[in-house]
């Protein structure tokens, strides 16, 4: 964790959300790569403080999905959650983790 904290932000407002590819293969790859092709028009992913969280770039898709694993909960932070947009978020006051929710929210979006 303290590497991920070091070399990307994580879990601080310094988060690094855009990256490109960092590997050849895994699900962050797969997702930003299906966004790349349009072959899906968006992700339903989790940031570390956001929580649920609509994704339509692939670098952010990339750069978010890299270094997450097995989150439960966080909480929100500002800066984050204001490079990421309010919109493409489900709670931003709460960073809730609700991924059902989220596709309610890219329907309506």
């Amino acid at each position: 964790m303290e590497f991920r904290i070091d070399d990307f932000g994580m879990c601080t407002s310094k988060r690094e959300i855009k990256m490109k590819d960092f590997l050849s293969f895994g699900i962050s790859e797969i997702i930003s790569t299906f966004l790349n092709e349009n072959i899906v028009d968006c992700a339903i992913m989790v940031c570390e403080s956001c929580g649920t969280i609509i994704i339509t770039d692939r670098e952010m898709a990339q750069g978010i999905g890299q270094s997450i694993s097995g989150l439960a909960s966080t909480n929100p932070i500002t800066e984050i959650i204001e490079k990421i947009g309010i919109n493409n978020i489900l709670d931003s006051k709460t960073a809730l983790i609700d991924q059902t929710e989220g596709i309610n929210l890219a329907i309506s979006n």
